[in-house]
This record gives C-alpha cells, sequence and structure tokens, in this order.
C-alpha cells in the first residue's frame, strides 16, 4: 500500500509541477471541448494493449501445453499491470505474473520461460522501433528535427535496452558458468552452518529441478515453437502501436497540426527512456518527462490537459484496474492448490518435449 500511495502521490506532484509551470490551471473548457471520439479511440488503443497481453501469454501458455483459463490469464495481465505500476523500474509486473502463473498449476520452469520469452520480445519490438527513428527522420522530415532531449533519451534507451538484451544472452549462452557459481555460493560453509546440509541439499535440487524445466521450456520455443514466436513477436509490435498512437490522438485532439511522423518518434522516445525512472510507476517523472518531449506540438497552456488526460487514460486507469483485480483475487477467493511436484524432462531426452508434459493428478 505504500508504494500505490507513493506512485499517486508522486504522479499527483508531476502533474501539479507541469500545471504551475505551463500557467497555474487546467484549462477546463478545452477540456470539455474535446470530440469524446477521440477519448474513446484512446481508451479502446489501451484496452487492446490488455488484450494483446493475455493473447500473447495465452499463446505461450498453449505453446507448452499448459491450460491456462482465459479468465485467469486476463486476471493475471492484469496483477502484472498493477504491480508494474506500483515498482520502481515498472519492475513488479513479470516476476508476479511468474508467481500467478505457478500459482494455476503452471510449473515454476516454464513460468519462468513464458515470462521471460513474453518481455524479451516485447522489448525487442519497443527497441526495433527505436531504431526506426532515425530512418524515419531521414525519409519523413520536412524540416523539423529531434530537440536535445529527445535525442538523449533516444540513445540512452536504446543504450539501456540492448546492453540488457545482450546481458540475457549471455547469461543464457553461459548458463552452465551461472549454475556453478551459485552452485558454489549455496555449498560455502557459512550457508550450510546457518541453513543445515539436508535442507540446502533439497533446496539445491529444486533450484535444478526449476532450471532445467526452463531451460527446456526456451529451447522448446526455439526449436519447435517458432511460429508461436513469430506471432508474440507481431502481436507485441501490434501491442506498441496501440499505446504510441494514444499521445498521437490526444495531440490531435487538442488542435496540434505538428506532422504525424514526428509526434510518434516523440512518443516512441518518451517510452524509450521512461520506463528506467527509479520511482514507483515511473510517477512523477512520467508526467514531467511527457510535458518536456510533447510541449511543442500543443500551445502552452493545454501542456497540462494534455499530459493529465494522457496519465489518466494509459496509467491510471490501469491502476484503478489492476487494483481492483488484486484485491479481488487477494480476498474475493482462495487460490488454487498446486499440483504435486514431479521431475521436468530434459530437452533432446526422448519423452522430453514440454508441450506434451502430463501433471500428476
Amino acid at each position: 500500500m505504500r508504494n500505490l500511495a507513493a506512485a499517486v502521490l508522486l504522479g499527483s506532484v508531476g502533474i501539479a509541477a507541469v500545471v504551475l509551470v505551463t500557467g497555474g490551471r487546467i484549462d477546463l473548457g478545452a477540456l470539455r471541448s474535446i470530440n469524446r471520439s477521440y477519448i474513446l479511440a484512446c481508451a479502446g488503443l489501451v484496452a487492446l494493449d490488455w488484450l494483446s497481453e493475455a493473447v500473447r501469454l495465452r499463446l505461450l501458455c498453449r505453446a507448452l501445453g499448459e491450460e491456462v483459463s482465459i479468465s485467469s490469464v486476463l486476471r493475471i495481465v492484469f496483477l502484472g499491470v498493477f504491480f508494474a505500476r506500483i515498482t520502481p523500474f515498472d519492475s513488479g509486473g513479470e516476476p508476479f505474473q511468474v508467481y500467478a502463473l505457478h500459482r494455476n498449476g503452471v510449473p515454476l520452469g516454464h513460468a519462468t520461460a513464458m515470462i521471460a520469452v513474453k518481455a524479451l520480445l516485447h522489448g525487442l519490438a519497443r527497441v526495433s522501433l527505436g531504431i526506426l527513428v532515425p530512418v524515419w527522420l531521414i525519409l519523413t522530415a520536412k524540416g523539423w528535427h529531434l530537440s536535445r532531449a529527445a535525442a538523449i533519451a533516444l540513445y540512452a534507451g536504446m543504450a539501456i535496452y540492448i546492453g540488457v538484451f545482450v546481458l540475457v544472452i549471455l547469461m543464457f549462452v553461459y548458463r552452465g558458468a551461472a549454475q556453478r557459481l551459485v552452485l558454489r555460493v549455496f555449498n560455502s560453509g557459512p550457508l550450510a552452518r546457518l541453513f543445515g546440509r539436508r535442507r540446502l541439499d533439497a533446496a539445491l535440487a529444486r533450484l535444478e529441478d526449476h532450471y532445467r524445466a526452463f531451460v527446456a521450456a526456451v529451447s522448446h520455443f526455439g526449436r519447435e515453437r517458432r511460429g508461436t514466436i513469430l506471432a508474440v513477436t507481431l502481436i507485441s509490435f501490434v501491442s506498441w502501436s496501440a499505446v504510441l498512437a494514444v499521445p498521437v490522438i490526444l495531440v490531435r485532439a487538442l488542435g496540434g497540426a505538428s506532422p504525424l511522423a514526428e509526434v510518434a518518434a516523440t512518443a516512441i522516445i518518451f517510452y524509450l527512456a521512461v520506463a528506467y525512472a527509479p520511482t514507483p510507476g515511473s510517477s512523477g517523472a512520467a508526467e514531467i518527462g511527457f510535458a518536456t518531449l510533447f510541449a511543442r506540438f500543443v500551445p502552452l497552456p493545454l501542456v497540462g490537459v494534455l499530459v493529465l488526460l494522457w496519465r489518466l487514460l494509459t496509467h491510471y486507469l490501469s491502476l484503478l484496474l489492476g487494483f481492483m483485480v488484486t484485491a479481488f483475487s487477494m480476498f474475493g477467493r482462495r487460490p488454487k492448490a498446486l499440483p504435486p511436484p514431479q521431475e521436468p524432462a530434459l530437452a533432446g531426452q526422448p519423452g522430453s518435449d514440454p508441450a506434451a508434459e502430463q501433471r500428476q493428478p
């Protein structure tokens, strides 16, 4: 609850700061004069983003032979949305989705692989769009260019994303060395004395099981489910296109006449950079950063209206629905009991296809 309160407080402070700098008040007349079709279109795009994530998760589940109901998938999506918006760097969404999948009976290794693949492909779509911005400038720019702040945000965001991708790939390629490091830490004298050798051996055995299931699942995606990977990648582009279209439509709704390419490129740059703000849900930093990059597209008195509408539609609506789903999940019903643990099969061994894995009743 403290993180939720901090996210709301910092967001309110950010919006207040933008309003004070741009005139000291929200132009309610401009707010009321906006055509409702623009707001409905933006709300539909936000819903499309939620739905696309649910479809991606459903495809990945089915690719590994895990049957998770549509209602459960949607609930898991909103749980991830909520925890991403109350944790620094939006970092809490994926881990909690892994936990929620596991609570729905999915083996931990499979759940981790699904969410890792989903997140990597989603990030790849974001970086690919960012790489297109310089090309887009060359092909479509007619008298407009990136501001200094936008250029810094673009190249810093791309550098961080590419660095994260390289690190993840190295960790997977050299997973044997990482595994030996974990074993060395677990087998160290202080840990053995603190927790006991038998308990550590049991923990290592469980860790090894989850690790083998994760590697088998990822290998299965790359070897036999390339069609699923392609579909998830394409849907990730659809998802990002929906997210990026929201500020473009809002700028048009407030009378902005800048080229669509310029507004869309600025939106890509903004989303490349904002995910690394160290506040819960990027609150405060998102509002100020958005105003800084988008202020040139609308008259100065309308910047506060633009930021308020954008944040309400893309952040607070998701935060509210995620909070409601989380509260219902925690207090409305008891979670499913997990199936008894079993030895996951290794990829490449007879009968090791994760999609054919059968759970014990």
